[in-house]
């Protein structure tokens, strides 16, 4: 640039000029050339320039050359002067005009960068809080809790694509945490810790390790230190019920410092809401588990009641009708219950209810169903079974109930015996309330017989093969 301004101003203040125009006002020359200065470079280069160009007319002037050139040297340089000052201005002020346009530009151009930057990260979030409530209806209509686990499992890692995750719940005696779920590459390793081995249960708030914050790791991911992590408490109806934890890659010898805070605003707003949302349902869901428990549980004994019995008998006989396949039912009485509260007390009678209650789960297989019937009465359902291994089941239930101890201050009372009567779908009754029937009448038969033995009910139908 310097050279062409060089030759330019020997052009112009010389007598020599390259296209023989000796008469023509060369000096104007400059004007474009200042012009087209100014719109391609800034100011201080248009500034340079301007002064060698003026350097060079002043020399040439001084030794009698160029436009400016009259007999007196004074004259000469005040016509030069007004001229350059003129040209130098109007370069100024078009390089500053041109050089501020180049910075508004700038400027607009980082600014829709940036919106739309915002624009996306605005779209991204919109897009999570479709998930986020995508899971919270999800959530709402699970029956049990190994469901909504599952569920938060997948939309953890699809709502925190390059994070790791795990929900950590508190156990029911509320002296332990258990991880129920994780996601992402880098889970925490360590599935149960104390409720003082995270701070953010410690303290009942958010505890946030990340860049510039404080440098305060939860114990329980010391055998994994990440490099940023974030332990939401959840809460739900006034109770702590356990934590949602994010965290980011795993510190290590080639990862000293941070470069950057993982965790950001946007994320930590978004995992408070998907914790809130964690929270109720779960909370709900528990709630619901417990009235659905209460309503099919005789409180007493924790076996399933009458209702629930009624309902599941009708259930396994539409699926043995079905199948072709037998369906048990074994009704039985503690003999003699009323002369034992009459002796003991009513409260040592609860006991011995909840204990045989107790006895009976122990009892059955995993696909029976012990249910209280009412009073000193209790039903059994067994489905599948053959004849054979129903009078077997009947007589050892009988035989092992005298071995209960019962304990009741301080004391071991007196050992009971049971009247058991058994009837069998379809042998005995095609529905439920048939089936009972003939049970009840076989019990009746056991108690008319003498107790503490095994009736089986009189067959309505073909007796099925042995």
């Amino acid at each position: 640039m310097l050279s062409s301004s060089v030759l330019v101003a020997l052009v112009i203040f010389s007598n020599q000029s390259l296209i023989g125009a000796t008469n023509y006002p060369l000096e104007f020359l400059i004007v474009p050339w200042i012009i087209w200065a100014a719109f391609r470079f800034n100011q201080r280069e248009t500034a340079s320039m301007t002064a060698v160009i003026s350097a060079i007319a002043i020399l040439s002037t001084l030794r009698g050359l160029g436009p400016f050139a009259r007999a007196m040297p004074n004259e000469s340089l005040l016509l030069l002067q007004g001229f350059m000052s003129t040209v130098a201005i109007m370069g100024l002020i078009l390089a500053a005009l041109v050089s501020e346009r180049h910075e508004i530009e700038s400027a607009l151009r980082e600014s829709n960068n940036r919106l739309r930057l915002g624009v996306d990260e605005l779209r991204q979030h919109n897009d999570k809080i479709i998930l986020l409530n995508e899971m919270g209806d999800l959530l709402q209509s699970c029956s049990m809790a190994e469901e909504a686990y599952t569920i938060i499992g997948q939309y953890g890692e699809r709502l925190f694509i390059e994070g790791s995750g795990a929900l950590c719940m508190i156990n029911n005696s509320r002296n332990i945490v258990e991880t129920a779920v994780v996601w992402g590459k880098h889970p925490p390793r360590q599935d149960i810790f104390t409720l003082n081995e995270c701070w953010a249960l410690r303290r009942g708030r958010i505890h946030l390790l990340n860049e510039g914050g404080l440098e305060l790791l939860c114990p329980h991911l010391n055998a994994q230190p990440p490099l940023d992590a974030l332990c939401i408490p959840l809460m739900a109806h006034g109770e702590t019920i356990g934590i949602l934890h994010l965290q980011s890659g795993l510190a290590g010898p080639d990862q000293p410092n941070r470069e950057k805070a993982v965790i950001t605003e946007i994320q930590l707003q978004l995992a408070k809401a998907m914790a809130d949302t964690i929270a109720l349902a779960l909370a709900n869901l528990k709630l619901r588990l417990s009235l659905l428990d209460q309503s099919i549980r005789d409180p007493l004994t924790s076996l399933f009641n009458r209702r629930y019995l009624e309902e599941t008998l009708e259930r396994e006989i539409h699926r043995a009708a079905r199948l072709q396949r037998y369906v048990a039912v074994i009704m039985l009485d503690i003999d003699h219950f009323k002369r034992f509260n009459d002796t003991f007390s009513h409260e040592a009678g609860d006991i011995l209810l909840r204990e045989l209650g107790v006895f009976l789960k122990q009892q059955i297989r995993g696909g029976d169903f012990a249910c209280r019937y009412g009073g000193e009465e209790f039903i059994l359902i067994l489905p599948e079974i053959s004849v054979e291994d129903l009078r077997h089941s009947a007589e050892r239930l009988r035989k092992k109930v005298k071995e209960l101890h019962i304990q009741y201050a301080g004391e071991t009372l007196e050992a009971i015996t049971l009247s058991l009567g058994v009837a069998l779908f379809p042998v005995h009754g095609i529905t439920g309330k048939a089936v009972i029937h003939a049970a009840d009448e076989a019990l009746y038969e056991a108690k008319h017989q003498g107790r503490d033995r095994v009736a089986i009910a009189l067959n309505t139908a073909e007796e099925p093969p042995m």
